[in-house]
């Protein structure tokens, strides 16, 4: 089997993730799929994409467009369903441990450096019964499947019942200091410009 597999179509997100994977992939080998390597035997956001990469790859990148404290991507939770039979690796939020559970994923902020993580995939790799704990732990938990237009859908009819059963909520909030203090994460592989940003959001 192949070692990582990463299907990716924002190649410059503001979390340096792309970075971060280069210098993993001077120490184990990276794939890269999608609008930003090679092309997936599917559409990138097709189910049967990752499908096909869980039956040749050991390891799966998940890895955040922004570093934030509580936005998983929703590729995470698509390996907690059957048939994905890869590990996952996530980069993302910090309070992504409060959500995912224990042993059955592994994540970037255990390790101080990516060397550090690659040599620990390549460690797990190698050892059996390490990476079969990891997929028994995954097989204990269950995600329901779902397609990105059935995603698009229920959030759609979710706007819909709010603006029609007289739903109301007043919460005054700055939206700025929100996103740009509280939510996003400096890290020694992400760079924010505050000021652009802030640009962004005030117009």
């Amino acid at each position: 089997m192949k070692n990582v597999a990463w299907v990716v179509s924002n190649c410059n997100a503001v979390s340096k993730r792309y970075t971060y994977i280069k210098k993993m992939d001077k120490t184990i080998d990276v794939d890269v799929f999608g609008g930003c390597g090679k092309k997936c035997s599917s559409p990138w956001n097709d189910d049967s994409c990752f499908n096909d990469l869980s039956k040749v790859y050991k390891f799966y990148l998940a890895f955040e467009n922004s570093l934030c404290d509580d936005y998983v991507t929703e590729q995470a939770y698509w390996f907690y369903q059957d048939g994905f039979d890869l590990i996952l690796v996530n980069r993302g939020a910090p309070n992504a441990r409060n959500i995912l559970p224990k042993g059955t994923y592994i994540t970037t902020l255990d390790f101080s450096s990516p060397k550090e993580l690659a040599l620990y995939l390549k460690h797990v790799g190698r050892d059996k019964r390490l990476y079969t704990s990891y997929l028994k732990a995954k097989d204990q938990f269950f995600s329901s499947s779902y397609s990105q237009q059935e995603m698009l859908r229920t959030l759609h009819c979710s706007v819909c019942e709010k603006l029609n059963t007289g739903y109301k909520r007043s919460i005054k909030l700055n939206l700025t200091h929100w996103i740009l203090k509280e939510m996003l994460h400096s890290h020694r592989y992400l760079t924010i410009s505050y000021a652009m940003m802030k640009l962004k959001l005030s117009r």
